[in-house]
């Protein structure tokens, strides 16, 4: 059966301080901005925004999605949504309901969604074995990452690096952000690994 449901717990709380259910329909990734929730619900393909302290959606974001995944904000407050059933990140500006870009160029079932501090953004490809990289604004990739990267579950940035998390080898691939080349492999400790 699919969640249909987030709990919401205050700070120093065991229990949920409200939970919100309308709009909500297989939650997959949640994304804070500007004081609002926003939920990727993957079994409705749409993205739920609520203002902060309310249950109920102020917005419902629809066109172009399908299984949205991950959800990331450009500098600009511009909203990226992986889109792992049409292999696509969609643009939304803020408050819009329509896409203002789509990419699909060198996108396989998206799982991730990292900006670095340039803007550019990075895209985990589970089916691909890659990370693709756009530069601020553009639809075709400026550069792919592929040496030790399988099956791609999370991406970061950080500090001029880029943290790949690989689920098919239990790893966490450290790449330099100047030139996507591959600096260090974490493994110790790692078994079964979805989320960074």
């Amino acid at each position: 059966s699919i969640t249909s449901s987030i709990s919401v717990y205050g700070a120093g709380h065991s229990g949920p301080s409200r939970v919100i259910t309308a709009g909500v329909r297989g939650p997959y990734a949640l994304s804070v901005r500007s004081a609002k929730l926003y939920v990727a619900n993957y079994g409705a393909a749409t993205v739920t925004v609520y203002p902060h302290g309310s249950t109920q959606p102020q917005q419902t974001l629809f066109r172009g999605m399908k299984s949205p995944e991950a959800l990331a904000f450009d500098h600009a407050g511009n909203l990226f949504v992986a889109n792992w059933g049409n292999n696509s990140v969609t643009v939304y500006a803020p408050g819009k309901g329509k896409p203002i870009r789509t990419i699909k160029l060198g996108i396989s079932a998206p799982d991730s969604l990292a900006f670095d501090s340039n803007g550019n953004l990075y895209v985990a490809n589970h089916h691909a074995n890659s990370v693709t990289v756009y530069a601020p604004g553009q639809k075709s990739p400026a550069g792919r990452i592929k040496n030790a990267v399988r099956e791609p579950l999370s991406v970061i940035s950080s500090s001029s690096n880029l943290y790949v998390l690989n689920y098919l080898t239990n790893t966490v691939t450290v790449y330099d952000e100047a030139t996507l080349k591959l600096v260090d492999t974490i493994s110790d400790g790692i078994a079964c690994p979805s989320a960074m």
